[in-house]
């Protein structure tokens, strides 16, 4: 019986993510768990870089841990300051320093529905955003420019790397599929998750409408849900 049962195990599918397995929290285990073969790579490499602020400021949007990270490394806000990010990698990366976070989207990969409640949330309030070089600046979009301070903090760099075929492709940015896309090609049947609506955008001259999918919310436990589904 137990013979029976191991001839109708499927393949182990392979399943790629745009992020260092050192970031990963619950995916490795996840395909561990279901004969998954996990490849985890990002195409980004990020240095710091010295910024000045320049306009006093009640709101700071944080697009992603890593500018939480290098903003505080060299600054430090008022305790009356709000602090609102894209989502939750971003919000823990925030929490985990011991500080509230004010505003967080619902459904963070819908770019358009969370920039618009972002909006509506800031008011007239005056916000920062301490961003990449290469920054999409999605969340700046329905705000007024005498309202908003953009400072890049850090660079971006896009190296590229040969990357053995898989069955699953999840793409955290944009810059990502910049990196994959100058050594790589999707194989014929592939499905591709993209962690929001900017990765789609980026994604979807290059995949077959029906194989690309949209995380509502761009976490590894949305990845997995997907996958299960």
């Amino acid at each position: 019986m137990q013979q029976e049962e191991h001839k109708i195990h499927r393949p182990s599918t392979r399943l790629f993510i745009s992020k260092a397995e050192s970031e990963l929290e619950v995916l490795p285990r996840f395909c561990n768990e279901q004969h998954i073969s996990l490849s985890a790579h990002s195409f980004l490499t990020f240095e710091a870089t010295p910024f000045h602020i320049t306009k006093p400021f009640e709101v700071i949007f944080f697009a992603s841990p890593r500018a939480v990270r290098f903003f505080f490394q060299q600054e430090t806000i008022a305790d009356t300051t709000l602090i609102a990010v894209a989502g939750e990698t971003t919000r823990k990366a925030v929490t985990e320093l011991g500080k509230q976070v004010h505003f967080s989207p619902e459904n963070s990969g819908n770019i358009e529905e969370s920039t618009l409640a972002f909006s509506r949330w800031v008011n007239h309030r005056h916000v920062l955003f301490p961003t990449s070089d290469i920054s999409q600046k999605s969340y700046t979009q329905h705000l007024q420019q005498e309202q908003l301070e953009i400072i890049p903090i850090y660079k971006t760099q896009i190296s590229t790397q040969k990357i053995e075929e898989c069955t699953i492709y999840v793409f955290t940015s944009p810059s990502n599929v910049t990196g994959f896309l100058a050594s790589n090609t999707f194989p014929e049947n592939a499905t591709v998750i993209a962690w929001g609506e900017t990765t789609r955008a980026a994604l979807s001259p290059f995949v077959k409408t029906d194989a690309l999918l949209v995380l509502e919310q761009a976490t590894e436990k949305n990845v997995i849900k997907l996958i299960e589904s």
